[in-house]
């Protein structure tokens, strides 16, 4: 493994994802198994990797795309899709993070998230946070989870949106380190 870049967490085994683009299968009490990946060099400069039914996401703002791998008995070897509806013209270059629970959650520079379902927008607009703009770095859902949390070093919080149904992007609270150390 050369350099991981990220590690992904998916029910058949963790995959590791290095800085050439490899792709490895971690189990427990097992070798590192080396998944065959094709269409890698349409990757410009990924961001953020994610897994969903076993499938492979990777964002990447420099190709302004998601790139939707499929599992195949020895990885991904099915050349990738694109996630978002071409139709749509959706601009991911200002992403920075994305996460997944059947639906895409996507994290901009400038601290928006916007809610894509099947490749397509879904109404989704943090609402209830009341104070300075926040300016959050990273995101975090899955799919038993009924909220979205982001990560805002510059307050020292984890702010909490609830993602359901008609209450979707109502702030549900904010969690702050009370230690004297610098947690963020």
């Amino acid at each position: 493994v050369a350099d991981p870049l990220a590690v992904v967490d998916r029910s058949l085994s963790a995959i590791v994802v290095d800085s050439n683009y490899n792709i490895f299968s971690i189990e427990e009490e097992q070798e590192p198994r080396l998944l065959r990946i094709t269409g890698t060099d349409q990757w410009q400069n990924p961001v953020a990797y994610d897994n969903f039914n076993n499938n492979l996401y990777v964002l990447d703002p420099a190709a302004n795309y998601i790139f939707k791998y499929q599992w195949t008995a020895g990885g991904y070897e099915l050349g990738p899709t694109g996630y978002l509806d071409p139709r749509e013209d959706i601009d991911v270059s200002r992403a920075i993070g994305f996460a997944i629970d059947g639906d895409i959650f996507v994290l901009f520079a400038d601290s928006t998230v916007r809610r894509f379902s099947g490749g397509s927008e879904v109404d989704f607009t943090i609402t209830g946070l009341e104070g300075d703009s926040p300016r959050y770095t990273l995101i975090f859902t899955d799919v038993d989870c009924d909220n979205l949390y982001l990560a805002d070093p510059e307050k020292g919080r984890i702010v909490q949106i609830d993602k359901r149904g008609e209450s979707a992007g109502s702030f549900v609270r904010q969690f702050k380190y009370a230690g004297s150390d610098d947690f963020f």
